[in-house]
């Protein structure tokens, strides 16, 4: 079976031949009886050993086998009781050595020896006890006793066959000759790629098959074991190679970059040619015009004439597989580019159109058929005389490109000055405006604006929205105002044209958005408002704050100064007469930074917050609406932002400006008492402000 591990737990091992165990007739001083386990003990057991052999025998029985011998041609069997058979011609007795592998465990009964027997044994002793690494044979006994032989009897390393080396396949089938070796009870197997097989039978160890993954050489080891020992142990290596796998061919030719070489000389490279199990060790030309073949990786060739040749490339690998690969190439005198311009139009140069002529350019063994253009500002062109428009002023490096038949090129490069004014818009501030509300373009920021240039805003099917008071700043910035009334919600594009024609356009560069209107119901009537967002944000998300939470919800309008503004927001009725307040002031949200100069004006039906003192970051709840115009109020200090405007009610506004007014007691939230003035006589209060 297969192990993870090429390491084998046997508790004896050796390389290369090994001999049968041996149990010497004495223990060398020193020499333990474990050591004797090693792979070089045989034993015998005569009757009257010496106590320490007889001891080392009866400690041991497993060494010495029950064994019949054979003398002056005829069977001298030694029993338990160790008398010599009758039948045999001799006083001798003796036993056949035998490894105790082969034999397995046995017990030997003493036989009887005479004092003659006992005197060779002891000198027998002495020989076996040093000699044991060395073949000895001895002849023992009297007339009549058999030749026996004693010692080792050494067994060569046993030989792998490689029985399929066919260099087709990674499957390779190995064998081991166990014919010196009938005492094996397992083999083990190392393929020398961590895959091992281990402890398998003498019958299907014998001859084994293993796959390997990849192609290499590999060390194969083969161990033999005995019942209790390495009995042999041999390696050899082995070269696995798979199918071949064919080279793939590639090439590439392009004409000769070296100038000493003649017109028509191509340049082949077959470096992409690869070959995935091996390596190529030939590259074939065959350059289609009859000529010698080539040779190597890379190679150059001279065609007599133009034309288009079909080239083969056939590589060969290491193992004799070949691939082949065609291509047409073309031997071919490259053309010439040249090319003209001219601007067009009745206001040259002023103009930024320029036409292009390239059918100056030749070829003198062919044709050109295609012509590729650069204009130099980030544009392309086709065909020999296109139409090129610049949008701005300057000197660009216009390129030719041009194809012949044969697919040889040239091109050529010539600066082209353009003296035009076409604009050019960059960006837009604001970017967005609400539906329904005139919005004020603070800066329009381009170039080659001209004096008197008109400003629209363009979108697919439907009508442009025309600038109002259009005011070119300088060549690089204009402002004006666009009525949104009506205007579809989305992108817009903004359009700048010049008096001479000429157009510049931003693409989706401007947005109208829904704006947020609030319904400020009160006790003289409806207002609506109409809240920006683009300008004012903050402001916004602010004061549907108040609206959402119902804060304005039973506030009076406090502030009523006449041809003014009306004001609200901080303070509701409490019914107090004469010393007792009437007003009381309610808690605010935290305050927000200012958004004033946003291109809102404080215009009569604006809203803007109202502040304390001179900090213009003090808003939050107060607001006002204005009830004339009051410009004065977008500068301050400080400059008080607008964020919406009366959409309707306005004549509600006019309404409660004109309330007969007063002063009026109101207790503030820090527990003080102080007075107003302007105060409506009669409350006028908001009975409820909800989102439209």
């Amino acid at each position: 079976m297969l192990a993870g591990s090429s390491q084998f737990t046997n508790p004896a091992q050796s390389t290369g031949a090994v001999a049968a165990n041996v149990i010497p007739a004495t223990t060398p001083a020193g020499t333990s009886k474990e050591s004797l386990n090693g792979p070089v003990a045989v034993g015998r057991r005569w009757s009257g050993a010496s106590a320490g052999m007889s001891d080392y025998l009866s400690d041991n029985p497993h060494r010495m086998p029950k064994h019949t011998c054979s003398s002056a041609g005829s069977d001298a069997n030694i029993g338990r009781a160790g008398r010599r058979d009758k039948r045999g011609a001799g006083s001798v007795e003796c036993l056949r050595l035998a490894s105790a592998a082969t034999r397995g465990p046995a017990r030997l009964s003493a036989p009887r020896l005479t004092r003659r027997h006992r005197s060779g044994i002891t000198a027998m002793k002495r020989v076996a006890t040093w000699l044991l690494p060395i073949s000895l044979f001895f002849t023992m006994g009297q007339a009549g006793c058999p030749v026996q032989q004693f010692g080792t009897a050494f067994r060569p390393a046993p030989a792998i066959v490689v029985n399929n080396p066919s260099g087709t396949s990674r499957s390779i089938s190995f064998s081991v000759d166990l014919t010196l070796f009938p005492d094996a009870v397992s083999i083990n197997w190392d393929f020398g790629d961590n895959s091992v097989a281990s402890n398998l039978p003498p019958s299907s160890g014998r001859v084994i098959a293993h796959e390997y993954a990849a192609d290499g050489r590999f060390t194969v080891s083969v161990f033999i074991f005995g019942r209790d020992r390495l009995l042999a142990q041999s390696q050899t290596s082995v070269q696995v190679l798979g199918p071949n796998v064919p080279p793939i061919a590639a090439f590439s030719a392009v004409p000769s970059a070296d100038s000493a070489d003649p017109p028509r000389t191509l340049r082949f490279d077959a470096s992409a040619s690869r070959d995935s199990n091996g390596a190529i060790t030939n590259y074939a030309w065959d350059f289609g015009d009859n000529s010698p073949a080539g040779s190597g990786q890379v190679t150059t060739h001279t065609y007599a004439t133009s034309g288009r040749f079909t080239v083969r490339l056939t590589v060969t690998d290491d193992r004799g597989a070949t691939a082949s690969v065609t291509q047409s190439v073309a031997a071919n005198l490259a053309p010439t580019a040249d090319f003209d311009f001219a601007p067009t139009g009745p206001e040259a140069p002023q103009l930024l159109t320029v036409n292009f002529d390239g059918t100056l350019s030749v070829d003198s063994d062919g044709s050109v058929i295609s012509y590729d253009w650069d204009f130099g500002d980030g544009g392309t062109g086709a065909g020999p005389t296109p139409q090129h428009t610049y949008a701005i002023q300057g000197t660009y490096n216009v390129r030719l490109t041009v194809t012949d038949n044969l697919g040889g090129q040239a091109n050529t490069t010539k600066p082209v000055a353009i003296l035009g004014t076409r604009p050019f818009v960059r960006s837009i501030s604001p970017i967005a405006g609400n539906v329904n509300v005139t919005v004020d373009i603070t800066d329009l920021s381009g170039g080659n604006f001209a004096a008197g240039a008109a400003v629209r805003l363009t979108r697919n099917g439907q009508s442009d929205i025309p600038g109002i008071n259009v005011q070119v700043i300088s060549a690089t910035q204009i402002t004006c105002r666009f009525d949104l009334t009506g205007a579809a919600l989305g992108d817009w594009n903004i359009v700048v044209r010049n008096p001479d024609a000429f157009e510049g356009v931003l693409t989706a560069g401007f947005r109208v958005v829904q704006a947020d209107r609030v319904r400020l119901s009160t006790s003289e009537g409806d207002i609506v408002l109409q809240l920006d967002r683009v300008a004012a944000p903050g402001h916004v998300n602010n004061f549907l704050r108040y609206v959402d939470e119902r804060r304005y919800d039973g506030i009076v309008f406090h502030r009523v100064p006449p041809n003014f503004v009306i004001q609200a927001g901080s303070f509701r009725s409490i019914g107090g007469t004469g010393v007792s307040p009437r007003l009381e002031e309610v808690e605010s949200l935290p305050t927000i930074p200012s958004e004033a100069n946003n291109g809102r004006s404080n215009v009569r039906g604006t809203i803007s917050l109202a502040l304390r003192g001179q900090d213009a970051n003090s808003g939050s709840s107060q607001f006002f609406i204005n009830v004339k115009d009051n410009l004065n109020l977008d500068t301050g200090p400080p400059p008080f932002t607008v964020f919406g405007e009366v959409v309707s009610g306005l004549d509600v506004v006019d309404r409660i400006s004109r309330v007969r007014t007063g002063s009026a007691r109101v207790l503030l939230l820090d527990g003080s008492i102080t007075t107003f003035q302007d105060v409506p006589v009669e409350d006028v209060t908001i009975l409820s402000a909800r989102r439209e």
